[in-house]
């Protein structure tokens, strides 16, 4: 999914609340339907998510698209969106179990990234 603005940023305009909502029922049907593809083997499958816009915040702000992530058990979060002085607000790293790579052209230089699979 692409996720969207968070209601609550200071940067959200009017009609984020009903774009982050869309994407977020996107993201959960894409995890049912990655599921019914037998994708979802506890222990043994990854559960990797692709969004456009960033689930948590290098300042310590989640989206409501984190606590989805925990619950379907995703390994690895890979997003984008965040360009040239806004990098800095990208998460990196691993938070309650999830790693998450912001992988934004700019960020990694134009250049593949290897993502690591737990």
């Amino acid at each position: 999914t692409r996720l969207w603005t968070p209601p609550d940023a200071p940067w959200a305009n009017p009609s984020s609340a009903t774009v982050f909502a869309r994407e977020l029922e996107r993201l959960k049907l894409s995890i049912t339907a990655g599921k019914k593809l037998g994708g979802f083997v506890p222990g043994g499958a990854r559960t990797i998510a692709l969004g456009h816009y960033p689930p948590r915040y290098s300042d310590g702000r989640e989206t409501a698209a984190v606590p989805i992530l925990k619950e379907a058990q995703a390994q690895v979060c890979v997003y984008g969106h965040l360009h040239g002085k806004d990098l800095k607000y990208g998460f990196q790293g691993v938070a309650d179990g999830v790693r998450y790579y912001l992988a934004s052209v700019d960020a990694i230089d134009f250049r593949p990234i290897p993502i690591e699979l737990p």
